[in-house]
């Protein structure tokens, strides 16, 4: 399950600096075109990038933590919460760009191509806060299990 996260996270991470290229691209009279298909494509499999990170986040938070409740003393459970929420924010974020702002190009093109060229960005900004999130659990453990005294 961590195989199929880790893919996943950096396929739509790691699609988005291409992605405010095509953006860019349709501006060009020439090349609007390609670029709207190939935006339409990376819509589909975005999709599914998405749908295979909550999926498999879920399954690991729940593999790992092995509950629902945080507890209150443990750095990692709370470090995963804000990756929780950040996942949350970049998933809001691609759906109000896919379904709000991409049908405002109809009739308002140059609005909707700079607040899907902030949106990506802000993407790729919280997917970074995310990495880094992830790469610090290793230091911490999951369960937060008691820690035993000298005396015990």
């Amino acid at each position: 399950m961590d195989a199929i996260h880790v893919l996943s996270a950096t396929a739509w991470v790691g699609a988005l600096p291409p992605f405010l290229l095509l953006v860019a691209m349709s501006r060009i009279p020439e090349l609007r075109r390609e670029a709207v298909v190939s935006m339409q494509r990376f819509s589909a499999l975005g999709h599914a990038a998405v749908a295979l990170v909550l999926l498999s986040g879920a399954t690991n938070t729940w593999l790992i933590v092995g509950r629902l409740s945080l507890h209150p003393n443990s750095p990692y459970q709370w470090k995963l919460l804000v990756k929780i929420a950040v996942a949350l924010a970049m998933t809001c974020l691609a759906i109000a760009n896919r379904y709000l702002i991409v049908p405002l190009n109809r009739n308002h093109p140059e609005t909707s191509r700079n607040v899907l060229m902030v949106g990506a960005a802000l993407e790729i900004a919280l997917g970074l806060l995310a990495f880094a999130l992830v790469a610090s659990f290793g230091l911490e453990d999951p369960r937060h299990k008691k820690r035993r005294s000298l005396r015990e």
